[in-house]
C-alpha cells in the first residue's frame, strides 16, 4: 500500500515590498520557513538570533547586478524560528522576505 501524504496548509504573515529595517523577522515558534531576498547592488550580512554587524554573521547573501533588479543571493529555510537580522554592507538594507507560518 502507497502512502498518504498530508500537507500542512501556510500561509503568509509577511506584507510585500522592500524592506530595510534590520531586524528583519522576530523569533517565531510558529514559522514552517522564509525565504530572504538581498535586493541591494552590496552584499547582505544575516545573523540568526541577534543583531549582525560586517564582522559578525551567518550567511552573506550575494549582491544584485543593480538595486532591486532581483538577481540577489537568496536564503530559504525550512526550520529557522529564531529572530533574523540583516545588516548591509554600508547605508540601509533592501530585501524582501516572505514568512511562511
Amino acid at each position: 500500500m502507497g502512502q498518504v501524504v498530508r500537507q500542512v496548509p501556510v500561509s503568509t504573515s509577511s506584507t510585500g515590498g522592500l524592506k530595510t529595517a534590520e531586524a528583519a523577522l522576530v523569533t517565531n515558534s510558529q514559522r514552517k520557513s522564509f525565504t530572504l531576498q538581498n535586493q541591494k547592488a552590496e552584499v547582505l550580512y544575516v545573523k540568526f538570533g541577534s543583531a549582525a554587524t560586517t564582522s559578525v554573521y551567518h550567511i552573506v547573501l550575494a549582491a544584485c547586478g543593480a538595486a532591486a533588479d532581483g538577481t540577489g543571493g537568496v536564503l530559504t529555510d525550512d526550520h529557522c524560528t529564531q529572530a533574523i537580522h540583516v545588516k548591509p554592507a554600508s547605508g540601509s538594507a533592501s530585501y524582501t522576505i516572505a514568512e511562511f507560518i
